[in-house]
């Protein structure tokens, strides 16, 4: 089978070309250019290639990705938000531009470098399931994908440690050409998200007022987009004891902050769903509100104009709108989709 698989430069891309051709398949290797803050390593993914005897595409998108991922990125902080465009990347410009090209050329599938795995259901059709390395597990960033990218995708590291990945490219002479892993969020330099929103997309210093959760005026920041739920330090206001952001009001462009007792809340509700496979309408299952977060024990109640209602067992800190939940049954993604709200917290009465 010739599949076309993204290869960025690094260890992972390299690893999973080399496993992809150990089991017979034909590579196509296609880098993807995204955005000018960090350029992909063209030089690194092609010595990878001509090492392993592959082709090798370079693909432009960085129209795509600014219109996809970063003018995302912008409008959900102007909303108050903390987006993730990580989610929102892989199914509208990775994945997209690999499928399109995979079809130019005729190939039969794509493959990336992300840790998850592929398997199968009951009646035939592919599900999306947890790596067998929990700790580098990707399947949450990979929840909001189609289902033909589902059907034509392959993950070759999914049963794999990233240890033994490692080891493996060492093997096979590959890490002279890695020079480092991938970055988080690749299109905002040095992590700082207020001076590339200033820069990029003219999001200027609007003055506001700090309140508490009775409403009284704490002191003023520069713009509520520069503080996420959770966040403890970088107020410039003395209240004798720690206090942490609880909300935030993009209208009144306002940033509540309070005792960190007041960010646990048990519910959220969904917008944007993306369902992987069939579910019933209330499901007990478990899902992760953040990335980086465990799973944890949820009753979720899934609508038909794609939105849901995850009621956890336990409540949950710092739940946060424009975080992706994703729902988990065993090893299996159901879906997610995006916080819209949240329920059921002292900081939401």
């Amino acid at each position: 089978m010739e599949l076309v698989l993204g290869m960025s430069g690094g260890v992972d891309s390299a690893a999973a070309a080399s496993l992809l051709m150990q089991n017979g398949h034909k590579v196509h290797g296609v880098t993807l250019y995204m955005t000018d803050a960090a350029p992909p390593d063209i030089e690194g993914a092609k010595a990878t290639a001509d090492l392993l005897h592959i082709p090798h595409t370079v693909i432009d998108c960085r129209a795509d990705f600014r219109r996809e991922v970063e003018d995302y990125f912008a409008s959900a902080y102007r909303r108050g938000e903390t987006p993730n465009p990580c989610v929102i990347c892989n199914r509208t410009v990775k994945l997209a531009r690999l499928l399109a090209y995979a079809k130019e050329i005729g190939a039969e599938g794509i493959a990336t470098g992300h840790y998850a795995k592929i398997g199968t259901a009951p009646d035939g059709s592919h599900i999306l399931q947890r790596a067998a390395d929990l700790q580098k597990d990707q399947s949450y960033m990979l929840y909001r994908i189609t289902k033909e990218q589902l059907d034509a995708l392959h993950l070759p590291l999914g049963d794999h440690t990233k240890e033994e990945i490692r080891t493996f490219a060492a093997d096979a002479h590959l890490m002279p050409h890695i020079p480092h892993d991938s970055m988080d969020i690749c299109f905002v330099p040095h992590g700082d998200y207020g001076r590339y929103l200033l820069e990029q997309h003219g999001m200027q210093p609007v003055s506001g007022d700090f309140l508490d959760a009775e409403g009284k005026r704490l002191g003023q920041h520069g713009g509520q987009w520069l503080y996420t739920v959770g966040q403890r330090k970088g107020f410039g206001i003395a209240c004798g004891h720690p206090v942490y952001v609880l909300a935030k009001d993009a209208a009144a462009n306002t940033v509540t902050v309070g005792e960190e007792a007041a960010l646990f809340a048990r519910g959220c509700t969904l917008r944007q769903c993306n369902l992987l496979c069939e579910v019933p309408e209330t499901l007990k299952a478990t899902a992760k509100i953040r990335y980086s977060r465990t799973e944890a024990p949820v009753t979720a109640v899934f609508h038909a104009d794609g939105t849901a209602h995850l009621t956890f067992d336990v409540p949950q800190r710092a739940m946060t709108c424009g975080q992706s939940a994703v729902v988990y049954v065993g090893d299996t993604v159901v879906g997610g989709g995006i916080i819209d709200t949240v329920t059921g917290g002292a900081c939401c009465e």
